[in-house]
């Protein structure tokens, strides 16, 4: 049964794969952070060692690094400390990134891989651009949303523990100031997510719609060309732009007043406290020294970004949550059966189709249709234009399931067989499949091995792509699924992939379409060389110079 994934699923996943980056981020983070702290203690017992003050707290530096009243001991351990500070910071960055990365390396991973095996009807159901999306700006944002939102997230809250911890030991009334700002800070922060919430969200989808629509423009480039639409496809993504910038504006607007008001009331806090301090001073009842003064404004200051950083990362959840449930999606979409456990079963391509019924949404395309195709025979199926000759072989192939009605292969319910079982044992041959490699050789050939050389390139001269003497016609480049080839090339290269593959049943939708006569009869004649031993179905209008033991034609429901 296949268990639905949610965001906590993929993070505990990633978590225990990478248990030690992650254990180092947080690690040299919270070192890293500590150090931070302990920064402005040094400040503070230069200032006794400088102008020989001393502190009435307790002498805090004292109890960490013990007494040091020779000024070049200390600048030789204030040196070292930031020696230190600097390895445990680097680490932490370090550590943090390889975290981010790894992560990321992770869905995109997973994110392929999960396209490659979902059922055919769910990829075409969604729009490449939003994958596209997927594997841009989403994956940005579930990385951050593990190093800043969770890794630093954690490590900051523990500093800010511990320097309020300090704060009070140096001055309890001070501190006392600095926590009657943080409630404010915290309800505005709370009241401005839940805007910037929304607005993210809407934000994001109009960049993803942004992003299919120039996706499909330029995949119609030639089209959009012919029928002289470049001002008419420009003004829609004008307008698509133009609303995804009011958006924008929206949002910065209510973003840049968010960063400007915390650091802001921060700041306005150490006013407080600083006025505090001084009436201190003035009436004799402050109760700190010049040295715990300038610690603790020290420490108050190493404090403001720290801070910053916690208000800051609820947009960072909010943006993260939001492109794990696009990617949770993608990862929870309908898998085919692609299990190898009956791998090895041969099939020989024995069809019976019983009261087999099939459509597009709502528009029928089968209705009760009953064939037998026996194996080792050739058959025509024909049929006019919305026929369901294609939609046929894609059920044949499993792309598709039946509505109802059974489809079975050598005795066996395809429905119940393993998609790369019932695909090991038929071959297709279609304009709809691009061809994919970088050379004749890759385009072909399933193994690319040396030793499938010979028996590649003896196929391409029976089915006349090339002359005996072009022995180097292997190793010419195929550009972006034959791109550089003329129809009838590419046409010829799909039938010499099928037919090199030595299934049992080889599919042949509309196979002599742009093929000239003399490659036509060449391709005949080793369809005709190799019947009997395989089982040959064959989609076409047109019989031409082939003999066939069987005649189908399909009915259009259309008509």
């Amino acid at each position: 049964m296949y268990i639905m994934l949610n965001k906590f699923d993929v993070l505990r996943s990633f978590a225990v794969k990478k248990k030690g980056i992650i254990a180092g981020a947080f690690v040299f983070g919270l070192l890293s952070t500590l150090c931070s702290v302990v920064i402005p203690l040094f400040i503070g017992q230069f200032y006794n060692l400088a102008l020989h003050s001393g502190s009435t707290r307790g002498h805090i530096f004292e109890t960490v690094f013990g007494h040091i009243s020779d000024i070049v001991l200390f600048f030789q351990v204030f040196a070292l400390f930031l020696s230190v500070r600097f390895v445990f910071n680097f680490f932490e960055k370090y550590f943090t990134g390889l975290s981010g990365e790894a992560f990321s390396n992770s869905i995109r991973k997973q994110l392929f891989q999960k396209q490659l095996f979902t059922s055919l009807h769910t990829f075409e159901a969604r729009d490449t651009g939003a994958y596209l999306l997927r594997y841009s700006g989403d994956l940005k944002a579930v990385q951050d949303y593990l190093t800043k939102g969770m890794i630093q997230f954690m490590y900051d809250c523990l500093f800010i523990i511990v320097a309020l911890g300090l704060l009070s030991v140096l001055n309890f009334n001070l501190t006392i100031v600095l926590l009657t700002v943080l409630p404010v800070l915290f309800i505005i922060n709370f009241l401005m997510n839940k805007k910037m919430k929304s607005l993210t969200r809407v934000r994001r989808n109009l960049r993803s719609r942004n992003l299919a629509f120039v996706t499909t423009r330029l995949k119609g480039m030639l089209t959009i060309k012919i029928f002289n639409r470049e001002s008419i496809e420009s003004e829609k993504y004008n307008k698509r732009s133009d609303e995804l910038y009011t958006q924008g504006k929206k949002y910065y607007l209510s973003y840049s007043f968010m960063q400007a008001l915390y650091p802001y009331l921060l700041y306005a806090a150490l006013l407080a406290m600083l006025w505090v301090a001084y009436l201190g001073f003035s009436k004799g009842t402050t109760g700190m020294d010049g040295s715990s003064l300038i610690t603790f404004i020290m420490l108050v200051l190493s404090i403001i970004p720290v801070f910053r950083r916690i208000l800051k990362v609820n947009i960072i959840w909010i943006s993260g949550s939001v492109s794990f449930t696009k990617l949770i999606d993608l990862l929870n979409a309908p898998e085919e059966n692609k299990e190898k456990d009956d791998e090895a079963m041969p099939l020989d391509g024995n069809f019976i189709l019983n009261d087999v019924e099939f459509g597009y949404n709502e528009t029928a395309v089968f209705n009760k249709l009953n064939l037998n195709i026996e194996a080792g025979t050739t058959t025509l199926i024909d049929g006019d234009r919305g026929s369901g000759k294609t939609t046929l072989f894609k059920l044949l192939t499993g792309l598709y399931s039946v509505r109802s009605g059974k489809i079975m292969l050598d005795g066996n319910n395809i429905e119940n067989l393993s998609k790369h079982t019932l695909r090991k044992n038929i071959a297709l041959v279609s304009d709809n499949l691009p061809l994919i490699g970088r050379s004749v050789f890759e385009v072909i050939s399933y193994s690319r091995k040396d030793k499938k050389r010979k028996s590649a390139l003896e196929l391409l001269i029976a089915i006349g792509y090339c002359n005996s003497n072009n022995h180097n016609i292997l190793d010419h480049q195929v550009a972006d699924g034959g791109r550089n080839l003329s129809a009838g090339e590419r046409k010829l290269l799909n039938i010499a992939r099928a037919l090199l593959t030595g299934k049992k049943t080889i599919l042949m939708d509309e196979p002599f379409n742009d093929l000239d006569d003399a490659a036509r009869n060449k391709v005949i004649a080793k369809i005709e060389q190799m019947k009997g031993k395989h089982t040959f179905i064959i989609a076409d209008n047109h019989k031409f110079d082939l003999h066939y033991d069987n005649h189908i034609t399909l009915q259009s429901k259309h008509a």
